[in-house]
């Protein structure tokens, strides 16, 4: 159809020349996969149109939509913004001296000195509509590449990742500096690539004052990344530090981390930056094109007659198209959900769906429903997005480095700050020429500047001199506005930069108004008084309209503090914070007699401001009521004299109100805002972060240990019921939940259709982070077992030194995880908006609502609370103390549940050490371990178990090496049924956390492996208390002349081989199962796994099985840890 070559990427379908007659050999004919599409049984004219204006976009190089998935996720991945910067903080005339960067190759560290020059002035210059700029495939003579133009991206041609020596002729393209258009067509292609790169040391001083790789980058905010003076003011400001958060920083090198670029940027920074290439991962070709030429010009034009017009409105119409054209390429339907119309029969129907968002009712019996679309397709070309962003680093890359830095002096000039499309500068000139004098007493190389100045900035008014300052009021608009050009933003004596976004610039104009009203009343004679005042108040007014129109021309950037001074509020928290609420009432309540507040009032105002803080949730509850009447008076009324004379000595709020306060400014910020600091991306459909980046991103998920006062109620509901019965199950319970109208949490339904329940923990002292098993249905409900209840909430703040502890990654919606059985993708979905929710419920509530009892989570110092009659129990995890260690209820009824299974009744607890952990842990073999079990005292569970062996880790001598090695031996050498089997690593997982106490796996051993219990055990006890020496010597005698007897002829020596799952656990089992015939069978096997690689200093080399990667790893051992390895088949 139309008519184009068959070929491997354009590969022929079949189409039947008769829609009404099926596939037969004479009823089809080749056809294009796209032709074929768009012609099916549609009108022939529309298919035709539909064909030829492919076929036009191919012709010209246009943008088409991406339909191969890697070029998608790396597009989307790596569209990163503009820069927001600021270098030097302070920088006021006639005082701040110009400040440099040099990099000291042999120390590794950068150091700032001053030079002796004085600013005298600041200059701040602003690009005409970068992106559209950009986007316009203007020729620029700055522009060294394919003939002075940045052309656009259209459709994507190719992706490489096999042949390294085509991808790096790509790149160092040979005709890349040509004029010649015939041959940029021919043998000049546009391509992304992604590859790992650095700037040699030698070359790191000519870019230290703006550094030219701007990306993404995770980094760790603790002192040895970001410096001691920044991770200072994190602490003293009480800001979040040591996490990793990702950043666009501006880097020398690509941090051993594949980022990608497009071509004018990576050209850019090979040819002016000398970056050496690493490593080259893909390279990605896109065809070229430059059709938005026109589009630009045309608006461009507009702007400027309607300027010259005094068309105020157009003006600001084609500014603002201009500026946002390239934003649609960037957006996708992946973010944008189906509107559909119901009755009021299927209004409930679509309330159960896992797609629902929300709904509005439109008449009686018609209603508009929002759902969430489960897939989505790229519907809009992300490249051209990408390459509008990148060739904007570009240009203001070019033009900091190719036009200012050669022209002007620049020991005399130093960068205060840079935005997306701003640049601001100190300068050092005349001391006597003003503010106004630009650049011309810093120029270093005049025919230069003369030469390319018209390039950038617009000509003067009063002279063809382009060494003239340009003035904001340009004899041609035409010229002031023009494509790829800048104009002067502003002029000042000083410029204080405190952070990205927040600066302030002196222009002294306000001054001068203000200089010349007073002038005007003093020069004045005026009739009365009267008439005095009253001109005076014209002249008031007249000042305060002209300040206005100062602010109009974004003299200082009012919008961009108050946003900053709004991102702050929610990060900075200090202790003195509490006492806004008292600043922001001052007036209204000082003391008519001394001018000072009163304590009474002040007291009221705490109140006051705490009732009103606290939700309706709250007061229905009455707890903020009560945290007030049992809150301590500041001041009592009798006792008002005596304080006036102490007030300030006594503090004014006291620390439980302080947190109050704390917690309230928490609870008031969405969900979005509470977790914003805790995201972590997740890897290979993994549901916790690994620490590094790995292939495929496939979530996100919080750590909760990092958000404030936030608890998330994880209901699993049994994964052995069918998919139906788990949709009533969860309908049922969100059913309860949309019961209580007053409830506001944030609902997700996890991967195995659960719900995750977003609450505020608000003031109750609940006992850990990790909360896991602790809620099931009662014995006596009919869909007993139906589902369990964790909690997880940040009672224990985030610590680096005890993050095992307090970390708890909880999957966030849209995250997905493959099921381990079937490996199916599973989606978590957000089920009603969560993110923007605001003010959330208390958990209290929350358990009310669902009849929980909450006693079962409440820390045991804290008084239980009183609840309404509860469906469930607890039937795990309550907490007791025994031995000052933190023991579960259902592990204390294993061990006391009668005299003969009290260690503490029957046997004497053993001395708990390195050597009798491993005969306790030998005794694990050939025992029939449950997933779960109905009745305690006949099987032995994972929860049990697992939570047994975890506490070993308290036992001196005992590593986590250990603790791997003990579950590899469970799995291997035990009877696991096939639930346990199933369930063997997310057990494991759930439990990796909690522990009981090391004797629970001594009462293990002794009823389930007796025989073993006493014969091993116990008899080896006996030995080593009545003759620990000798026993040792003896045996080490023994062992030596064994080694000496074996016969070597009967040793046969293989390769150690990682793809073979042998390991020591299998030679154990062996023995155990008296598989060996003589020493020298065991020996063979040793060498298996295991090789001594320096005989001289006894290092040895030993095969184990990885449970993290599942696979088998090498470890290089001393001669003591080889020995303590092997130690452990020693007693068998």
């Amino acid at each position: 159809m139309c008519q184009a070559r068959f070929n491997y990427k354009n590969k022929p379908t079949l189409d039947r020349i008769d829609n009404n007659k099926s596939h037969t050999k004479s009823n089809v004919l080749p056809c294009c996969l796209y032709c074929n599409k768009y012609a099916s049984n549609r009108d022939k004219n529309e298919a035709r149109l539909m064909i030829q204006l492919r076929r036009f976009a191919l012709k010209n190089g246009l943008p088409m939509t991406i339909s191969d998935q890697q070029v998608y996720q790396l597009c989307r991945r790596d569209m990163t913004g503009g820069i927001s910067y600021v270098a030097h903080r302070q920088n006021i005339a006639n005082e701040t001296k110009i400040n440099k960067f040099i990099y000291d190759r042999d120390s590794n560290t950068v150091h700032s000195f001053d030079l002796p020059h004085v600013m005298t002035h600041v200059y701040s210059l602003d690009f005409n509509s970068l992106y559209a700029s950009v986007m316009s495939s203007e020729q620029h003579q700055s522009i060294p590449y394919t003939n002075h133009r940045l052309y656009m991206p259209g459709y994507v041609l190719e992706r490489i990742d096999n042949d390294q020596q085509r991808m790096r002729n790509i790149i160092y393209n040979e005709y890349r500096f040509s004029d010649d258009e015939q041959i940029i067509n021919k043998h000049v292609q546009l391509f992304i690539a992604e590859v790992k790169a650095h700037i040699h040391e030698d070359y790191i001083n000519e870019q230290i004052d703006l550094p030219v790789i701007w990306r993404n980058l995770n980094i760790t905010t603790n002192e040895q990344v970001i410096g001691a003076y920044t991770y200072k003011q994190l602490i003293d400001n009480g800001m979040q530090h040591d996490i990793e958060e990702r950043k666009l920083t501006m880097l020398s090198s690509t941090h051993g981390q594949f980022m990608s670029f497009s071509n004018y940027y990576l050209w850019l920074l090979i040819d002016r930056f000398h970056l050496i290439i690493d490593e080259i991962r893909c390279v990605t070709t896109i065809s070229k094109h430059c059709q938005f030429n026109e589009f630009v010009n045309t608006f461009v034009n507009r702007r400027c007659n309607a300027i010259q017009e005094g068309n105020q409105s157009m003006n600001q119409l084609c500014k603002l198209t201009l500026n946002t054209s390239f934003g649609y390429d960037s957006l996708n339907t992946e973010k944008y959900q189906n509107i559909k119309l119901c009755n009021k029969d299927n209004i409930r129907q679509t309330h159960l769906l896992g797609t629902f968002v929300s709904e509005k009712q439109l008449s009686d019996n018609l209603y508009a429903v929002q759902l969430q679309p489960y897939n989505c397709s790229c519907s809009t070309p992300l490249q051209v997005a990408y390459f509008t962003m990148d060739n904007a680093k570009y240009f203001y890359l070019n033009t900091y480095y190719n036009f200012i830095t050669p022209c002007l002096d620049m020991d005399r000039i130093h960068y205060i700050y840079g935005d997306t499309d701003s640049m601001c500068f100190a300068i050092a000139g005349d001391e006597d020429a003003g503010i106004h004098q630009g650049l011309k007493y810093v120029i270093s190389d005049q025919q230069l500047y003369n030469e390319t100045y018209y390039q950038f900035l617009p000509r003067s008014t009063d002279s063809v001199d382009a060494t003239k300052l340009p003035t904001s009021f340009a004899q041609s608009v035409y010229d002031e506005k023009k494509i790829n050009g800048l104009t002067v933003q502003s002029e000042g004596s000083a410029c204080i930069a405190l952070a990205a976004k927040c600066y302030y610039i002196n222009t002294d104009e306000q001054q001068s108004i203000t200089n010349q009203m007073e002038n005007y009343i003093k020069e004045t004679t005026f009739a009365s008084q009267n008439d005095k005042q009253q001109a005076i108040q014209a002249a008031e007014t007249q000042l305060y309209k002209e300040i206005n129109e100062l602010g109009n021309k974004n003299q200082i950037n009012v919008n961009d503090i108050q946003d900053c001074i709004n991102a702050l509020e929610y990060e900075y928290y200090s202790n003195n914070e509490s006492l806004d609420i008292v600043n922001d009432v001052k007036d209204n309540v000082k003391s008519q007699e001394e001018n000072i507040l009163h304590p009474l009032q002040l007291t009221q105002i705490i109140k006051q401001d705490l009732q009103q803080s606290t939700t309706n949730d709250k007061q229905k509850e009455s707890i903020s009521d009560q945290a007030v009447q049992q809150a301590e008076p500041i001041v009592s009324e009798p006792d008002y004299v005596r304080a006036l004379s102490v007030q300030q000595s006594k503090p004014i709020i006291s620390d439980e109100d302080r947190e109050e306060c704390h917690r309230n400014r928490i609870w008031r910020q969405s969900l979005k805002l509470r977790t914003n600091n805790a995201i972590s991306k997740l890897y290979n459909y993994q549901k916790f972060n690994k620490g590094y980046v790995q292939e495929i991103e496939t979530g996100k998920a919080i750590d909760i240990s990092k958000c404030p006062y936030l608890a998330v109620v994880d209901i699993d509901i049994d994964k052995k019921l069918d998919e139906q019965q788990r949709k009533l199950i969860r309908d049922e319970l969100l059913q309860q939940l949309n019961s209580n109208k007053s409830l506001k949490v944030g609902l997700v339904q996890t991967a195995h259709g659960g719900i995750h329940i977003y609450c505020h923990m608000s003031d109750y002292k609940l006992r850990q982070n990790s909360m896991t098993g602790i809620i099931k249905s009662l014995e006596s409900n009919p869909l007993n077992k139906r589902y369990g209840v964790d909690v997880f909430a940040c009672v224990t703040p985030y610590n680096e030194e005890s993050k095992e502890k307090t970390l708890r990654w909880v999957v966030l919606p849209e995250s997905i995880v493959k099921d381990k059985d079937s490996d199916v993708e599973l989606q978590y979905i957000n089920l009603n908006k969560m993110w923007n929710i605001t003010k959330l419920s208390n958990i209290n509530k929350v358990f009310q609502t669902l009849k929980f009892d909450m006693n079962l989570i409440l820390d045991i110092d804290k008084p239980k609370v009183t609840q309404l009659p509860a469906l469930v129990v607890q039937e795990s995890s309550q907490q007791i103390t025994n031995d000052q260690e933190v023991v579960d209820e259902f592990t204390i009824k294993y061990i006391q549940r009668d005299k003969s299974y009290d260690i503490s009744q029957s046997d004497s607890k053993i001395d708990m050490t390195q050597q009798t952990c491993i005969l306790l842990c030998n005794g694990l073999k050939g025992l029939e371990i449950h997933n779960d079990a109905q009745e305690l005292k006949k099987e032995i569970t994972f929860l049990v178990l697992f939570k047994a062996v975890n506490s070993l880790i308290k036992i001196d001598g005992i590593d986590e090496e250990f603790i791997n090695d003990v579950y590899q031996r469970i799995r291997t050498m035990n009877n696991l049924t096939d639930s346990a089997k199933q369930h063997f690593d997310s057990q494991r997982e759930r439990y990796k956390n909690e522990m009981t106490n090391p004797y629970i796996l001594q009462g293990i051993i002794r009823d389930y492996n007796p025989t073993y219990y006493k014969d091993v055990i116990m008899k080896q006890l006996d030995i080593t208390k009545n003759d620990d020496n000798t026993s040792t010597s003896s045996v080490s005698m023994k062992s030596q002349s064994s080694y000496r007897s074996l016969d070597k002829t009967q040793i046969h020596i293989s390769k150690m081989d990682l793809d073979d799952p042998f390991t020591l656990v299998d030679i154990e089992m062996k023995i155990y199962n008296q598989e060996y015939e003589c020493e020298e069978d065991i020996v063979t096997d040793m060498l298996r796994i295991m090789r001594i690689i320096n005989q001289k200093n006894d290092i040895f080399i030993m095969k184990r099985y990885d449970s993290t990667v599942k696979r088998c790893t090498f470890d290089i051992l001393s001669d003591d840890a080889a020995q303590k390895k092997l130690s452990k088949a020693k007693w068998d």
